[in-house]
């Protein structure tokens, strides 16, 4: 069994939890975009373009029973794509809980990252204990224990110093290094501001922060994207624009209600 210690990723959680409304699942107008269970696959990301860079993956997990290795580029679960596909995020949380069967069965494509092989693992996802993410072992350090000296790549770029307060005001942290290095990529491939504000907010890391609760989500996008509450009709309008026009998609969500603030 192969496991690996923590280093900290990218715009996922290390697990992976969207819960289905049973009220809402009577809606003939809602098409449940996730399963009704809550799934763990045991890893920490970044998103990278066309894939999902592992950079942690839990002991005794799904992930680590698969053969999973630190370095290894997620492509895909059942034929979904992961990570930034044409400037636009492909959310890995949300692509196994939208294919995981009744079981928590899926099909993950990925590449090796040392010998850079494609392969197919089929993996049974476990249920999230309680909608917490599991304990992993503190983050790696480099050698001698103290990074070294200096400011971290990318100070003085405007576009990134953006981001960096994106950060911490919708996700409350800091970005590390592999998120600073992979938003700098994003830049230099020409992905534009805005999809990377709407990457954030729809992430699953930000959906956690609302309980996984869509109309949560919606209040909480509003107080910090807006700087106010809803009004009840904003919040009744936008949860529904969610649930049955973006069919819980949270990218598509967050790139129509930041393009909305823009408007004459």
């Amino acid at each position: 069994m192969k496991t690996g210690m923590m280093a900290r990723g990218a715009l996922a959680a290390l697990f992976v939890a969207v819960a289905g409304s049973p009220a809402l699942a009577q809606d003939p107008r809602f098409n449940p975009p996730v399963s009704e269970n809550r799934w763990m696959l045991g890893v920490s990301i970044r998103n990278v373009p066309n894939g999902a860079t592992v950079t942690a993956i839990a002991p005794d997990s799904p992930a680590s029973d698969a053969g999973f290795e630190l370095g290894d580029i997620i492509l895909s679960v059942n034929g979904t794509p992961v990570g930034f596909v044409n400037g636009q995020l492909w959310d890995l949380a949300d692509a196994l809980n939208q294919q995981a069967d009744s079981r928590g069965r899926v099909s993950i494509r990925l590449r090796d990252g040392r010998t850079g092989r494609v392969r197919n693992a089929n993996v049974r996802l476990d249920p999230a204990p309680g909608g917490q993410p599991p304990i992993l072992p503190p983050p790696i350090q480099p050698p001698g224990g103290i990074r070294p000296p200096g400011p971290p790549p990318g100070v003085g770029n405007p576009a990134l110093a953006t981001v960096m307060d994106w950060y911490r005001r919708y996700l409350e942290r800091d970005m590390n290094a592999f998120e600073i290095r992979s938003h700098l990529d994003l830049f230099a491939r020409g992905t534009q501001l805005s999809e990377i504000h709407a990457g954030i907010i729809g992430s699953s890391e930000y959906f956690d922060k609302a309980g996984n609760r869509p109309r949560l989500f919606v209040q909480r996008a509003f107080q910090d994207v807006v700087g106010r509450p809803p009004t009840p009709f904003e919040l009744s309008t936008w949860t529904d624009r969610l649930l049955n026009v973006d069919r819980g998609n949270r990218v598509q969500f967050a790139r129509t209600f930041i393009a909305s603030l823009y408007r004459g």
